[in-house]
């Protein structure tokens, strides 16, 4: 694993929110990243890629064509700071469709795309970490105030028949019994925190 001296100080919940967004955005959903340890992995797919990138992207045993690219791992310093420093590691060896023997050291190009990913997902982490997303039923406009999903399903039930929930890349998606498809866009609204 080549270390690249790319490091970002960042709060410790902003880590946790990109650490989340990494998880909504996972590569069995159709995302570029796997947050299952504590490290971030990120992967390329044949549409998001880095430029000029020379080597098949294959689906092999993964749900989608994804090509593993680099490792954004925390740091944590001094515990009273709560701040995390975050490397990102590009992998020489990366790919899943080459030899290891003809694998070359990451490239200008790889290295600036991966750096692209962590920096997004930090900042999205930041963002999250000043708004507050809340439910708003598409049907009445009520603010729905509910600790668990479940609860924002029965409320919509009351106005039509739910099909069913699947989760998607950017959250619950809804099937409607009259065909229509709801998605987090319909009915997550954010607002600043107080």
């Amino acid at each position: 694993m080549l270390k690249v001296q790319t490091t970002r100080k960042v709060s410790e919940q902003a880590f946790e929110r990109a650490h989340r967004i990494a998880r909504k955005e996972d590569i069995d959903r159709g995302g570029l990243y796997d947050s299952r340890s504590g490290a971030i992995n990120i992967w390329c797919s044949p549409r998001d890629k880095p430029a000029g990138y020379g080597y098949e992207i294959r689906k092999g045993a993964l749900n989608y064509p994804r090509d593993y690219i680099a490792t954004i791992t925390s740091r944590r310093n001094k515990p009273e700071k709560c701040t995390v420093r975050l490397e990102l590691q590009v992998d020489p060896e990366r790919g899943s469709t080459e030899s290891l023997g003809r694998r070359a050291e990451p490239t200008n190009e790889e290295l600036k795309w991966a750096r692209e990913k962590l920096d997004n997902l930090v900042e999205r982490g930041k963002k999250e970490e000043v708004m507050k997303e809340f439910l708003v039923c598409p049907f009445c406009g009520d603010k729905i105030e509910t600790v668990a999903f479940i609860d924002f399903i029965r409320h919509i039930s009351n106005h039509i028949d739910v099909v069913s929930v699947e989760r998607g890349v950017e959250g619950n998606v809804i099937q409607l019994a009259s065909g229509e498809t709801l998605f987090p866009s319909d009915y997550v609204q954010k607002r600043v925190r107080k």
